[in-house]
Formats: structure tokens, C-alpha cells, sequence
């Protein structure tokens, strides 16, 4: 908590982003396991490994959709913690990440407020696109790392 405290102190409005999860979940290996369900204790923890750090030290989190994990239909979702107090923050955060899916909400009998009927639907377009445009806070630090230009 001292380091984590350090770390807001020093860069104000700090949000550390993570996975929510680092894995698409449990692997299925018997139809039993459908019926009955499955306890795999090992890869419980695996799932919480980043919800740990703000769990324990009491930081705000949220998470939001970015994407699918590789050959698979299932979500995948960026987690922000930041500092004690700071939960505008993270929403304001959240809200700019909305964005980066690349999901059309222009179905029919939706409103411009979102209201609609159980039978309205999403319509998910091809995947994650880049934000673009003055004042983008976004870094993709792994290619930063790997000294691409992308």
C-alpha cells in the first residue's frame, strides 16, 4: 500500500490498467462437467490475480470490454484501478475506453437514450479499432516496449 500510495502521489490521476483475467476460463473437458460443474481451485485463483492487488489494498476498479481473446468468441476486459477516492476518475476512464469496441448500438427500435424492447439487439462489428483524434491519452505500451512505431 506504501509503494501504491507512492505511486499516486507521484503521477496524480494514475490509473493502472491490467486483464481483468488473464485466461478465457476454465477448459471443459468432460460433458459432466456441464451438468455438474466443475471446481478447479488452481484455476480460480489464476482468474483473480489482478482483482488481488485492488481487493486487498481497497483501491477503486472497474472494467470494461475490449475485445476477444484470440480463436474464441469470449470477452475479454481491461481492468483500471487507481487511487483511494478517485472512483470519477476511473469512470471517466471507463467511459473513454467505451470506444475503442468497435460495436454498432444503431439498432432498430433504440433510442438515442439506449431505451428499448427485450427483442432489440448489439450488432458487434469487426473488433477493436485504434482511438483516434487530438487528445488521445492511449499508449500501446507493448509496442513501445518492443520499439515498434505502431
Amino acid at each position: 500500500m506504501q509503494h501504491l500510495s507512492f505511486l499516486f502521489e507521484k503521477y496524480p490521476g494514475l490509473v493502472i490498467a491490467t486483464p481483468t483475467v488473464p485466461i478465457p476460463g476454465w477448459k471443459i473437458e468432460h460433458q459432466a462437467d456441464l451438468t455438474n460443474g466443475l471446481s478447479d481451485a488452481n484455476t480460480s485463483i489464476r482468474c483473480m490475480e489482478y482483482a488481488y492487488l485492488a481487493n486487498f489494498t481497497g483501491c477503486p476498479a472497474i472494467s470494461f470490454p475490449m475485445g476477444y481473446f484470440d480463436g474464441t468468441q469470449v470477452p475479454a476486459s481491461i481492468m483500471g484501478m487507481s487511487e483511494w477516492g478517485s472512483e470519477e476518475t476511473l469512470i471517466e476512464w471507463a467511459r473513454d475506453g467505451e470506444g475503442i469496441l468497435d460495436v454498432d448500438l444503431d439498432t432498430v427500435g433504440v433510442d438515442a437514450n439506449g431505451a428499448g424492447d427485450a427483442s432489440d439487439h448489439v450488432v458487434v462489428g469487426k473488433g477493436l479499432r485504434i482511438p483516434s483524434g487530438k487528445g488521445g491519452k492511449w499508449v500501446d505500451v507493448i509496442a513501445a516496449a518492443r520499439g515498434s512505431s505502431t
